[in-house]
């Protein structure tokens, strides 16, 4: 069964929570779409730019269009961007998939680990709904991965590398479906688990030593992490400045800011390319800043 979602919904209810287990078409192109933020223009400008969207903001055919999480801000009274965001979102089917990032992480699922100063608390009630709808759809997952790119919202830091499972592989597939698997657990019994709730020592200026979880790692850390990076990896959640970085070979960083500073941005494999294109595009709202 092919990947892309015909219907055009968010992810077909039918089928099952981690659809990576698929493999991409080769006739379509790849986007990897950073931290928004609740900036629905700026996403609707970027998916225009892309060829994502016609004039009338209808999805047009073939592209598979993933985002790292960071989807809504969850603060400092956006929660009707917020709700914004989740309607268009869900109600015209821009994106194929959406993965959790730590700004969902408290209003979808009330983990501790996913609050941080400035945010709604308790969360709005209509932003709380619209990401169960989401989650019933097949979003808010903890990890996916594309030709071969392990896919979190702020990366897999390689010492959780090596605590996974014995026998299993060290594949973008493998361990989507390990992280993916262990979120639910973690939500399930609610007992801690670093890998998804370690802010890490960059993040928490030092007082937390444990390395940062995939919720919460600082790109800083995962540039320079120790052992050696084992499979090609994407995220965002560290603002790169103007454009996505390169922070190794197999590493990049997908974020600029969103709502925060006014640009959007996106990685991009054509069909049959080998490599990422960093693509970003300036929002018509400007940064959060300037529309309070």
């Amino acid at each position: 069964m092919p990947r892309h979602v015909s219907d055009r919904s968010i992810l077909n209810p039918r089928r099952p929570v981690m659809p990576f287990l698929e493999t991409l078409p080769p006739y379509l192109t790849r986007i990897v779409v950073g931290d928004l933020h609740g900036d629905l223009q700026g996403l609707r400008a970027l998916l225009a730019h892309l060829g994502v969207l016609d004039r009338f903001s209808k999805r047009c055919d073939g592209f598979h269009i993933a985002q790292l999480g960071d989807l809504i801000h969850g603060g400092h009274h956006e929660h009707l961007a917020d709700r914004r965001m989740l309607e268009e979102v869900l109600e015209r089917g821009w994106l194929d998939e959406v993965l959790c990032g730590n700004h969902e992480l408290y209003p979808a699922f009330h983990l501790p680990s996913g609050r941080w100063e400035g945010m709604t608390d308790p969360p709005d009630t209509e932003v709380v709904e619209l990401l169960q709808q989401l989650r019933r759809r097949g979003g808010l997952t903890a990890a996916s991965a594309v030709d071969g790119w392990l896919l979190t919202h702020a990366g897999l830091h390689p010492l959780y590398q090596q605590r996974v499972p014995a026998g299993l592989r060290m594949t973008a597939v493998d361990l989507a479906t390990y992280l993916c698997a262990a979120f639910e657990a973690r939500i399930r019994d609610r007992s801690g688990r670093d890998v998804f709730d370690a802010v890490g020592p960059v993040r928490s200026g030092g007082r937390d030593p444990l390395a940062g979880g995939i919720f919460w790692a600082d790109a800083s850390e995962m540039a320079t992490a120790k052992p050696r990076n084992r499979v090609p990896q994407i995220f965002g959640h560290t603002p790169q400045g103007n454009a996505p970085v390169r922070l190794r070979p197999d590493m990049w960083c997908a974020d600029v800011g969103a709502a925060l500073s006014g640009l959007v941005c996106a990685l991009v494999k054509k069909p049959l390319e080998a490599d990422w294109v960093p693509v970003v595009v300036r929002s018509p709202g400007g940064p959060r800043r300037a529309r309070r």
